[in-house]
């Protein structure tokens, strides 16, 4: 279990940062319009159908629909509004997934996350941000190893695994105001619990980059690593696009995508007029399996894994320990 909710925080930490939803943008910019909230509405009534069927505090159903239901989500935006899918609000919706399912391969996600700087993008890559935050957390676990040493270095790994959040944060993202991007979550859960404001003497001592391997690509490759006296000042903007537009599906007309077990074929829309997404149903079932139909009676089906959730309210799950031999423990 060591690490596990260390890299769990890491999993959740932008996602905590912004309000939930089925779509965290707006159906006005879609290509097909129409089509976009047809599909949006077949994707909800099925998700509370779902979730209806649930037992009493029976957390893992409810997961398993929530989990079912982002997918279709991603669905109905990549067929009817495919010329959003590098917005910050598209990337918060692939966030969601990383939050409600089990055991994600974010290399599954299309269009996730976004190349820098691209037309019709965020202007602060935040899915960027939570897979190097990812990296910092998951070589965070590990740096003070082996145990022989653990007890010598675990002061350095703490406070070299919270100046690199700060740097993926500030860095990333200079003019944004840091609590949109996960910098009151990380005070929460691990700034404060483990006195960041103390690790001075540490960083100095340290040589975070090089002796304890955060440098490294595989540790989210981070340069800077601040100190609780020059951390740089706060960005005050709020989550933008870039300006540009995408004309055409970055994926072709057609593609597939798998997450899982379940394959989907997506066909996007070829224009507001179309309304392509209305010759497609969502259907979001309890049980562990996902489904994608269209009115042409084709039907892709996976199942068998549990969709339980990869991490719950963080009140729920404790708070992370640093004692003994162990770095980062379930609380």
């Amino acid at each position: 279990m060591r690490g596990t909710y260390l890299v769990a925080l890491a999993v959740t930490a932008v996602q905590v940062e912004l309000a939930r939803g089925l779509w965290y943008g707006t159906s006005s910019g879609c290509v097909d319009r129409p089509g976009f909230k047809l599909c949006t509405q077949r994707v909800y009534d099925s998700s509370v159908d779902c979730r209806n069927n649930c037992g009493d505090d029976d957390d893992d159903c409810y997961y398993r629909c929530r989990c079912v239901e982002v997918q279709h989500m991603i669905n109905c935006i990549a067929t009817s509004c495919w010329n959003e899918v590098y917005s910050c609000a598209y990337q918060r919706q692939a966030l969601e997934l990383r939050s409600v399912c089990a055991d994600v391969n974010t290399d599954q996600i299309p269009f996730f996350p976004a190349p820098d700087n691209t037309p019709g993008g965020c202007a602060c890559n935040i899915g960027q941000i939570s897979k190097t935050q990812e990296l910092i957390t998951s070589h965070g676990v590990d740096c003070g190893l082996p145990e022989t040493e653990l007890e010598q270095d675990l002061r350095g790994c703490q406070c070299c695994t919270m100046s690199a959040l700060i740097s993926s944060i500030w860095d990333t993202c200079p003019d944004t105001d840091p609590n949109y991007i996960t910098a009151s979550y990380w005070n929460e859960t691990l700034f404060g619990p483990y006195d960041w404001d103390t690790c001075g003497p540490t960083l100095r001592e340290y040589d975070c980059a090089n002796t304890l391997g955060f440098g490294d690509d595989s540790a989210g490759g981070i340069k800077n690593f601040y100190n609780p006296d020059n951390v740089p000042e706060n960005g005050i903007g709020p989550l933008t696009n870039t300006g540009g537009s995408i004309t055409t599906p970055i994926s072709g007309s057609t593609f597939t995508w798998t997450f899982g077990p379940s394959t989907y074929t997506i066909t996007a829309a070829a224009n507001a007029t179309t309304v392509s997404s209305a010759n497609v149903s969502a259907t979001v079932s309890s049980a562990a399996t996902a489904s994608y139909t269209t009115d042409q009676g084709a039907q892709e089906t996976g199942g068998g894994e549990s969709a339980a959730p990869l991490l719950l309210k963080p009140s729920i799950r404790g708070l992370c320990m640093l004692l003994g031999s162990t770095l980062f423990l379930l609380a």
